[in-house]
């Protein structure tokens, strides 16, 4: 009888209706420019990025980086 009670549990989930949530509304970080800080990459650029520390050294790389350390 349990498993009965949790496949019906699991049908009426499946067909509940999605909860609709509201538009996010708010504003957008503004640079010393005035203008809206690209921090999502919606640009599909890096502009207003800026790669600090040495992580990004030597980057990119190109070619296969793989086949001389093996």
């Amino acid at each position: 009888m349990k498993c009965a009670h949790l496949l019906l549990a699991a049908v009426l989930f499946a067909m509940a209706p999605a909860p609709s949530l509201p538009a996010a509304e708010g504003t957008l970080p503004l640079g010393t420019n005035d203008q809206p800080l690209n921090l999502d990459f919606e640009t599909g650029t890096l502009k207003d990025w800026t790669a600090a520390g040495a992580a990004f050294e030597k980057q990119p790389v190109g070619g296969d980086t793989v086949s001389p350390r093996r």
